[in-house]
């Protein structure tokens, strides 16, 4: 699996709540049940646009997001994965 996938996935089970194999699993089943009901495979990209966090653009609530919540999106996307996940468990 090439690192930047690897990344992801762990990156979003951290997220989720959910392991690495789990994530994996929900991912895979969602592409092929889309591709059984379309009879083609989605575009790249299509499960990241679909499955995008709210949160990226709403808080608690569905309240916008203030500016500071919206400097520590950015402050924690510029983080190394490694350093995004340690955040993640410390913040647990």
């Amino acid at each position: 699996m090439p690192d930047d996938v690897r990344d992801g996935v762990t990156r979003a089970a951290a997220v989720h709540g959910r392991t690495v194999t789990a994530e994996i699993n929900l991912r895979l089943r969602d592409s092929l049940s889309n591709e059984g009901a379309h009879g083609v495979a989605p575009s790249p990209g299509a499960y990241a646009v679909r499955h995008a966090p709210t949160a990226a653009t709403t808080g608690e609530g569905g309240q916008p997001l203030s500016d500071i919540e919206r400097a520590m999106l950015v402050g924690l996307k510029r983080l190394s994965a490694e350093k995004q996940l340690a955040l993640l468990t410390f913040l647990k």
